[in-house]
């Protein structure tokens, strides 16, 4: 699905376009004599289901022009029409070669001053390994990769598990009720706390990423920080009310806020946490009891849980997923945590929101421009 032909000797692109003026090619195109840029036939402007504009050849021949699915060729339609609109020089499939002479061709390839940004949509099955390669391919030629890799139907792709500062990695999915493309892997900052990051809209993803909007943001310089979030039950042996702890919360200080980066339960926190949420005046601040092993005659076993802060009777699972819940504590407690136990999946690829520029994640932070030393 070509983007560009000939019109009078002369080429275009149906990215460069509005909706009224694809229209009116459509209209009047016989009047132009557009010819495919990939053989001599005849060119027809065409949208297809997806909305995407392309030339078509007017008849069949033999051109041996490699096909694609219609979804990567929308895909790659979004990318570079975003781009364009923002003033960035687009060309799709892009052929070049490294100092070492090493041949690629690229997706869409955006140029701005000396900045090159090859965005690669990768809707087929591709190892890590292989993108890997290809991505250092594309640094020695001078040009920073962005790859964007089809998820499986339950987001079965772990494009998380590669993605790093040399490999800006995203996953993508085509909405089948929107008939959008979702981008998946961009954390979010925000006031207060927040769980799992939303999807982008494809289009939204490539304006924030070109306008440097979205920036690495390396783990060694995030702070740690914890907190409980509490619940109230009626005790089972003393029936006088207690609180309890429903969920320790690990967070990063992020602009104004704090990014959540993961909850765990109560029977889950290592001991270091748990002598620290057990010194009598957190206890006392916040009314809660003990954290410690429990024998449950319902569990069968012995477990780390919550305690009555009457009667200290143990206070299992069922109670905790029964009680009312309360506000979390207001107190978030700075920690030494070892963040190399759980890698660097801390560090994250951060959209920066335009009304915070300047948000206070250490000097590590860069945008996809900024050059990876």
């Amino acid at each position: 699905m070509p983007f560009c032909c000939l019109a009078n000797g002369k080429t275009i692109y149906s990215y460069t376009y509005s909706a009224a003026q694809w229209k009116e090619l459509k209209a009047s195109y016989k009047n132009h004599q557009l010819r495919m840029s990939c053989c001599p036939t005849a060119a027809i402007p065409k949208t297809n289901i997806f909305g995407t504009q392309f030339f078509a050849h007017a008849r069949k021949g033999e051109c041996k022009t490699a096909l694609e699915s219609k979804e990567h060729q929308f895909a790659k339609y979004i990318v570079a029409k975003t781009a364009h609109e923002l003033g960035w020089e687009v060309s799709i499939e892009h052929r070049g070669e490294s100092e070492t002479h090493e041949g690629w061709v690229v997706d869409t390839l955006c140029k701005r001053g000396n900045i090159k940004i090859a965005v690669e949509i990768q809707w087929s099955p591709q190892t890590v390994e292989e993108t890997m390669r290809r991505q250092a391919r594309y640094k020695r030629s001078g040009i920073r990769g962005l790859w964007l890799q089809r998820m499986g139907a339950n987001g079965g792709y772990h494009y998380h598990q590669a993605r790093s500062q040399e490999l800006p990695l995203f996953g993508l999915r085509l909405d089948p009720n929107t008939k959008q493309f979702m981008v998946a892997g961009v954390s979010q900052q925000k006031k207060g706390l927040f769980g799992k990051p939303p999807e982008m809209e494809l289009s939204d993803f490539i304006r924030r990423m070109l306008q440097r909007q979205i920036r690495w943001i390396p783990y060694p310089e995030m702070g740690f920080m914890l907190n409980i979030s509490l619940a109230e039950n009626q005790c089972w042996k003393c029936d006088e009310t207690t609180r309890i702890i429903d969920t320790v919360n690990l967070a990063t200080p992020c602009a104004d806020g704090l990014y959540n980066l993961t909850s765990v339960p109560v029977d889950k926190v290592t001991a270091p946490y748990v002598r620290l949420l057990n010194e009598p005046h957190y206890r006392m601040r916040y009314g809660y009891g003990q954290i410690k092993e429990r024998y449950s005659k319902t569990e069968g076993k012995s477990y780390q849980s919550n305690g009555c802060v009457n009667c200290d009777a143990l206070q299992g699972n069922w109670f905790r997923h029964h009680s009312i819940p309360l506000q979390a504590a207001t107190d978030w407690i700075p920690i030494d945590f070892d963040y190399t136990r759980i890698n660097e999946r801390l560090a994250c690829w951060l959209w920066v929101e335009p009304d915070n520029p300047n948000p206070k994640l250490g000097d590590g932070q860069q945008s996809l421009m900024d050059e990876v030393k």
